[in-house]
């Protein structure tokens, strides 16, 4: 049975639930308080140049979301590799391949700390029951005592404020939801575990040696819209929410 919805926020996300709650045979209604949607998705046109507003690619690594994505962008001809070198610097130690923290200098010390307490920590958060804890709590109970000791500075660097400050979710939408604890050789032993598969991070380059793509596509790791940028991938699902009967208000 259809179901009426108002999503609040028009960017990535609300997008996407949106479009989702729209293909579905829904009624969406999108709001926004700017004049546009998408946020610092958006771009302008200069000198036949298509300027992002903001550093925005689409990450390949999960197939459900580049699946998703990929259908929302258009299909493959809509899109285009983008070549990136990934690098992580965590307390003056400079990894290449990697975009989190490492704290694999360490492991030899408390890597055994680290591993028991990753055991018993919990798995990916129920949200629902999320309501009124922080992200300091997320850190906690995503990697125990230890970890979340050492990742609170740097969230605190990172977002300008003390973790005690920021909502629960947060842990999902920046860089604190796996970190590297181990060289490779450890890590790829470690990620055989599924509770310590979600949260420990291993280098791009052998992430499908560890964990294949159960649905490979022709794309490389990150991807572009090939045309107007972002502002052409906003356009088409503005388009796409429109025509499946969504409404869409700003300002």
């Amino acid at each position: 049975m259809p179901i009426r919805y108002v999503v609040i926020g028009a960017g990535f996300r609300g997008l996407l639930l949106s479009y989702l709650l729209s293909r579905g045979g829904h009624s969406v209604t999108l709001l926004d308080s700017s004049q546009s949607v998408g946020g610092v998705l958006n771009g302008f046109a200069w000198n036949n140049y298509h300027c992002d507003l903001g550093c925005h690619l689409f990450d390949n690594t999960y197939d459900s979301i580049s699946d998703l994505t990929i259908e929302m962008c258009g299909g493959y001809d809509a899109l285009m590799d983008v070549d990136l070198s990934y690098g992580s610097m965590t307390n003056g130690y400079y990894t290449e391949d990697v975009a989190v923290v490492d704290f694999s200098p360490l492991y030899r010390d408390f890597g055994e700390v680290w591993v028991k307490e990753l055991q018993h920590s919990i798995g990916n958060a129920n949200f629902e029951k999320a309501c009124g804890l922080t992200l300091a709590d997320a850190l906690l109970d995503r990697f125990g005592a230890d970890i979340a000791s050492r990742l609170t500075p740097i969230a605190k660097k990172i977002y300008g404020t003390d973790p005690q400050h920021l909502d629960y979710t947060v842990i999902s939408q920046g860089i604190f939801s796996r970190v590297r604890l181990a060289d490779n050789h450890i890590a790829k032993i470690l990620k055989q575990i599924p509770l310590l598969d979600e949260k420990i991070a291993i280098p791009q380059s052998l992430r499908n040696e560890v964990l294949p793509k159960t649905n490979p596509n022709s794309l490389s790791k990150n991807f572009y819209p090939r045309i107007n940028g972002m502002r052409g991938f906003l356009e088409r699902v503005i388009n796409e929410i429109t025509n499946l009967g969504g409404a869409i208000h700003t300002g």
